[in-house]
């Protein structure tokens, strides 16, 4: 009896997702100088943030697993050096594989094994608002 309760403990403990990140909103600055930022809601599966344009979408994490769905997005136009950017970021987020968080860093690791590192804001959200 003893071993299927530890067993059950154990199952249910490596099912449980990562919510590290939950919450949190991280900043990345580009080649270009854009600032980009990501932000997770702190109650759902829910990710967002702020290049040129505003985007959104749902994302996974389990352990130091991370996978992203492609971002709907709005559709301001911005410096061209900027848009590439963007389209280059939002490319990378279908790429990612792994995360880790080191301090207040998030890095996320790319299926080529590139990285983007982002420094945590210091801005906690409930509800995936980004602050003006």
């Amino acid at each position: 009896m003893r071993r299927l309760i530890l067993l059950l403990l154990l199952f249910f403990t490596a099912c449980k997702p990562d919510v590290s990140v939950r919450g949190k909103e991280y900043n990345l600055v580009t080649e270009t100088g854009l600032v980009i930022t990501l932000g997770f809601d702190a109650h759902t599966d829910r990710y967002f943030g702020k290049a040129v344009n505003r985007y959104f979408g749902k994302y996974q994490a389990s352990r130091n697993k991370m996978m992203f769905t492609p971002p709907a997005s709005t559709m301001k136009m911005g410096p061209e050096d900027d848009m590439m950017a963007e389209e280059k970021y939002f490319n990378d987020l279908s790429h990612v594989k792994s995360y880790q968080i080191t301090d207040k860093n998030l890095i996320l690791v790319l299926s080529d094994n590139s990285t983007l590192h982002f420094m945590e804001n210091s801005t906690t959200f409930e509800t995936g608002e980004t602050a003006k």
